[in-house]
């Protein structure tokens, strides 16, 4: 494996541009996310999920690989699919959870934005071959300053704070054609310990392109709706 070290004095040398573009047009990717936590009294433990993603509708599908549990993240709102017990009992397939994260639906506008305007700074690059393909990685560290004069830049910056994040370091996979192969996003979370604090999250998306036939459900399927939670995107 070749290591090669960038600095922001070479910004030539990485395809920030065609990467942002990438990024930013993706439609579906497959995805799963491992989140660290830490309990009160110091152990600390991994929750995995997985699923399926459509950006373009702002919707998410995904699987907890510990017990099993299925959410689904609807536009503004997070659903919790109810047990089969749980739907004889009450007549409806999912539960409201609550809101999701409000800046949810510009993530991958936030980081197209931040690697073309130097937000997100080259670190390293690697050349390796997966499976007989060789793959170009790229490592960045996206800080979005405070103040930025760029309105997506300054709603990253929100939307780090509202994590209590200040740092995520992103990696792309690039194949020797320039197609996506996988991005993975880390961050660490910055709070005070409570009975269970997030420290973390690492986040992978690939196979760019896949289907996903995610459906909204009526409000009428969902327990504690309030005024219909993924209205706005059905």
């Amino acid at each position: 494996m070749r290591l090669t070290r960038l600095s922001r004095s070479s910004p030539d040398d990485v395809p920030a541009e065609h990467i942002a573009t990438l990024i930013e047009t993706a439609a579906t990717a497959r995805t799963s996310t491992t989140a660290v936590f830490r309990s009160g009294f110091g152990q600390r433990f991994d929750q995995d999920e997985s699923g399926v993603e459509d950006f373009v509708r702002h919707l998410g599908s995904v699987r907890r690989a510990q017990d099993g549990a299925e959410h689904l993240h609807a536009g503004p709102d997070i659903l919790h699919r109810l047990s089969t017990k749980e739907q004889e009992e009450t007549g409806k397939v999912w539960r409201w959870e609550g809101p999701a994260c409000p800046f949810h639906a510009g993530e991958r506008a936030e980081m197209a934005a931040a690697l073309r305007l130097g937000v997100a700074v080259p670190s390293s690059a690697t050349v390796k071959t997966v499976e007989g393909e060789q793959l170009h990685r790229y490592t960045f560290r996206v800080e979005a300053p405070r103040d930025h004069e760029d309105a997506i830049i300054a709603r990253m910056y929100d939307h780090q704070r509202h994590h209590e994040t200040t740092r995520v370091l992103l990696e792309v996979w690039l194949a020797g054609d320039g197609g996506l192969r996988r991005t993975r996003e880390r961050a660490k979370v910055h709070q005070q310990v409570k009975e269970y604090t997030l420290l973390g999250w690492t986040t992978d998306y690939w196979d760019f392109g896949v289907t996903a036939e995610i459906t909204v459900p009526a409000p009428d399927q969902i327990l504690g709706a309030p005024d219909g939670p993924g209205a706005s995107t059905s």
